[in-house]
């Protein structure tokens, strides 16, 4: 009887378990996407005359900055993009990721970072103060507080009793992922967006397109040579790779529901004169076919690894920050 109940339980996790991982990563790529793509559109007007509405709601369910807060740092991110004064680099070099430092280093530092109970916190606790500050933006603070504990104090009333239930349900689809799941993704995000902490020595558009490449998620196919068993081992591990890094990790979690992948397309025309964000990898593609300065600038990668495998090598080539 006890073997029957362990099994049970064991065929029950072995259900639920990869559906609670799905459903951790897909909400905290939706939540990151209400800062990197919401928020972020929102600060340059693309909404029209509702962006300041749309980009203050943005934040407050993803936790993040207001929309004041965010264009005013966005606008300096632009116009001094891998500096001292870019507020993105400055986020990262607070975690510890600075150039300088052995090779063999910035791995060790990225699973740290990721996963160190303490970096974790120092992310979580930033956003909820520039979030909940009753005495200098009580209507802020009370918004934040009914979008993100307003439906689950609900759900607990109207089940009464089995207060448990929608307790534990939001946990998992709210809480983890806009704790952990955000920072985790905030962090592999952030590192391969940009050549940080590099400085050009072009000017305008040129030294913008150095710094930001665009990132594809995909493997060359499987050579068409191969063939039996290696053949089908190769296809296996190439559609494990597409579904499981590529999509779920990298296009899900990291980069989320947003045209974050053509940023380089994004820096070069900030304003959207002539880069349609709607339609982004076409409108890349359009802006390297008519533009030579593209063709000749343009870079991208093709995995989440190798951005960020790009970054630490060039971080590690560059000389140590003063008061690192």
């Amino acid at each position: 009887m006890l073997n029957a109940s362990t099994d049970s339980s064991l065929t029950v996790w072995a259900w639920t378990a990869p559906l609670i991982l799905l459903t951790v990563m897909v909400s905290a790529g939706a939540f990151r996407a209400m800062h990197t793509f919401v928020l972020h559109h929102a600060s340059h007007g693309d909404f029209g005359r509702h962006s300041p509405l749309i980009g203050v709601l943005a934040g407050a369910i993803g936790m993040t900055q207001s929309y004041d807060d965010y264009r005013r740092d966005h606008l300096v991110h632009h116009s001094a993009l891998t500096s001292r004064l870019d507020p993105d680099q400055a986020a990262l070099a607070a975690l510890g990721l600075r150039p300088g430092l052995p090779r063999c280093a910035y791995p060790r530092l990225l699973c740290r970072t990721l996963l160190a109970p303490a970096c974790v916190l120092r992310t979580v606790s930033g956003r909820v103060g520039i979030n909940v500050s009753l005495r200098r933006q009580p209507l802020r603070t009370t918004a934040f507080l009914v979008a993100q504990f307003g439906p689950v104090a609900a759900m607990c009333w109207w089940y009464g009793t089995e207060y448990w239930k929608p307790l534990v349900a939001w946990s998992v689809a709210w809480l983890l992922p806009l704790t952990l799941g955000w920072h985790v993704s905030m962090v592999l995000y952030a590192l391969g967006l940009h050549s940080w902490f590099r400085d050009s020595s072009r000017s305008g558009w040129e030294g913008f397109a150095e710094k930001t490449g665009a990132r594809f998620f995909a493997d060359p196919c499987p050579a068409r040579s191969l063939r039996g068993p290696r053949a089908l081992r190769a296809w296996c591990f190439w559609w494990f790779r597409l579904l499981f890094w590529h999509l779920l990790v990298a296009r899900v979690l990291v980069v989320g529901f947003t045209d974050n992948g053509c940023h380089d397309a994004h820096h070069a025309d900030p304003k959207g004169r002539t880069f349609n964000w709607c339609d982004a990898a076409y409108a890349r593609s359009e802006m390297m076919a008519n533009s030579p300065r593209a063709q000749e600038n343009f870079w991208h990668t093709w995995s989440l690894s190798e951005a960020i495998t790009r970054n630490f090598d060039q971080l590690a080539d560059l000389p140590r920050a003063t008061g690192t």
